[in-house]
């Protein structure tokens, strides 16, 4: 990366750490800042050498060695064998990281538009690509810059994570809806059986108690039990259905059978049979 044709100095910064420094070593400071922005691996630990930074005439030696002592001791610290300044290291690291996100962003809106001139390219794809550019080093983004390369990219990561989405989506949705100890999340319930009244948390207590199997059939029933009310008004709360045990009413809704797997958990079991069923429950 190029080097900056300018540096940042902040005024007030400045006058604040120059505060009652002699004019002399004011100057031979700004030289050394200058220094170590131009090279920001740091002052080199050489009294010489830093004299020769700072143009000190041989009649000013004497002071140049008392302005060593009283500034570079005190505004730079020795890193192995190199003076740094650590507020001008953090300006030119701050500085090289915007130049690098300029660079990559002009690098990005070239490929863009290449993109878009590529057969079958959509605008569905737009989000991804820049996502993947992003990720990407500025190696990567240059070489992208070639259009048979994007091409190949485009084939390779965008069309195969666009068509796996759905199924992403459904298996996120489920798994998120069942809990590590073999239990169906509350909200699965709460949401499935859509009259969101009385006492939420009661009601949450009570299916906490309840055994995996009878949470899985009060799933599996609602559907039909909730398609004989004509009315919703007439649909018991759910703390009243929970306490009156209203899943024995129903029989689950007939379903292929779905084959048992050696070895399956019950997790993994009703994970399976509900992307089977293409049943997703929403989540709110």
């Amino acid at each position: 990366m190029s080097k900056d044709p300018a540096v940042l100095i902040y005024f007030d910064k400045w006058i604040s750490s120059t505060n009652g420094m002699k004019a002399h070593y004011r100057a031979w400071y700004m030289d050394l800042l200058m220094y170590q922005y131009d090279n920001p691996e740091g002052i080199p630990d050489d009294k010489d050498f830093i004299a020769g930074i700072c143009r000190v005439l041989p009649s000013e030696y004497e002071l140049f060695k008392q302005m060593l002592e009283q500034v570079l001791e005190q505004k730079f610290e020795l890193i192995g064998n190199k003076w740094v300044n650590h507020v001008a290291n953090e300006i030119i690291s701050k500085r090289q990281d915007f130049k690098a996100k300029r660079t990559k962003s002009g690098n990005i809106g070239v490929i863009i538009k290449l993109a878009k001139t590529i057969k079958g390219f959509t605008p569905k794809y737009l989000t991804k690509l820049k996502e993947y550019l992003f990720e990407m080093d500025i190696k990567e983004i240059e070489k992208a810059k070639d259009k048979q390369v994007l091409e190949q990219m485009l084939k390779l990561y965008v069309d195969e994570d666009e068509d796996e989405d759905e199924d992403i989506n459904i298996n996120n949705s489920i798994s998120n809806n069942i809990k590590i100890n073999n239990k169906i999340e509350f909200s699965v319930f709460w949401d499935l059986y859509d009259k969101k009244v009385g006492d939420k948390e009661g009601c949450k207590k009570k299916w906490d108690k309840l055994s995996f199997d009878t949470q899985n059939k009060i799933i599996e029933t609602l559907p039909g039990f909730k398609s004989k009310i004509e009315d919703k008004k007439f649909q018991p709360h759910p703390a009243t259905y929970l306490n009156q045990k209203r899943w024995n009413d129903e029989k689950p809704e007939a379903n292929q059978p779905i084959p048992a797997i050696e070895g399956e958990t019950e997790e993994e079991r009703f994970h399976r049979e509900w992307k089977a069923k293409n049943k997703v429950i929403p989540l709110h």
